[in-house]
């Protein structure tokens, strides 16, 4: 008797952490879920414009600069400002180069595989890769490092709200 009541606890236990796996999964999941909404939401709440085949979304809500796929997020007053070129362009490496994708992939990876400390390093990895391409697609195109820098720095102080798209002030060389 003892031994079949040794059974039924450990069987417990096993449910118990396939249920903690699976709550915490699923809450991952909806968490890409909700930003892929916000995104859409910040599409239809904002001002559109096109440049080549991007599409330029001007907001005052959108506190930084950042992309997905194909659209360019950009905050009404730096809009106005003389750096929205650079930071257009900088966001247009990232699309060009979908680093969408690769954010959604690794995000749904991380919901995952969320107990791996591993998958959380490599989150961070792809992200801060990424922005080392977007930065030299730009200096590449011609524009002025010490600007750009410049530019860089100014923007150190904003922070990512959205961990599905690529955002010009994420980038680690400032």
């Amino acid at each position: 008797v003892k031994k079949k009541s040794s059974n039924t606890i450990k069987m417990n236990w096993v449910l118990l952490f396939k249920i903690i796996y699976l709550s915490i999964t699923i809450i991952l999941v909806i968490r890409v879920i909700i930003q892929i909404v916000q995104l859409i939401f910040r599409y239809y709440q904002s001002e559109k414009s096109k440049h080549l085949h991007f599409t330029i979304l001007t907001n005052s809500n959108s506190k930084n600069s950042f992309s997905f796929f194909n659209w360019i997020f950009i905050n009404k007053e730096t809009s106005l400002n003389n750096d929205k070129d650079k930071i257009i362009a900088h966001e247009i490496i990232h699309a060009t180069q979908y680093h969408s994708i690769d954010l959604i992939l690794v995000e749904l990876l991380s919901a995952v595989m969320w107990f791996n400390p591993i998958i959380w390093m490599v989150r961070k990895s792809i992200q801060l890769i990424h922005e080392y391409l977007a930065d030299e697609g730009v200096l590449n195109t011609g524009i002025d490092k010490l600007s750009y820098q410049a530019l860089l720095i100014n923007q150190m102080t904003e922070e990512k709200l959205i961990n599905i798209s690529s955002s010009f002030n994420h980038s680690l060389i400032k």
